[in-house]
């Protein structure tokens, strides 16, 4: 959204946010999913955690069959959505167009894994 505090106008490789007090994070990442997306799942897969700069990040992947045009956008969080493939995500999270603190940290993940 252009409205975000937060670098306006980026997309981002993620649907997340903060835990509510009380809330662990494998229900914060399904329910905040759900809220700026519209997927509903109850499978998550854990990729890692890491504290980064201010907080501690939990990283999960959704592996869904929903079709995109079922995707719902948050008023406020989200005003446009990108879907690409596997082969095409390495090109998107390396793009301009992603949010630079995500583009560092996506970036580092797959020099890890020898993709980039």
């Amino acid at each position: 959204s252009l409205d975000k505090d937060a670098f306006p106008g980026y997309y981002e490789a993620t649907a997340g946010g903060a835990a509510k007090k009380g809330e662990d994070p494998y229900s914060a990442a399904i329910r905040e999913l759900h809220e700026e997306t519209g997927i509903s799942t109850d499978s998550l897969i854990e990729i890692r955690h890491l504290i980064f700069r201010h907080m501690i990040c939990y990283q999960y992947l959704c592996v869904t069959d929903s079709d995109k045009s079922a995707i719902t956008l948050q008023d406020g969080e989200t005003m446009d959505y990108k879907w690409v493939n596997e082969s095409d995500f390495i090109s998107f999270i390396t793009s301009d167009e992603m949010m630079p603190t995500q583009k560092e940290r996506y970036t580092q993940y797959f020099e890890q894994l020898g993709y980039i």
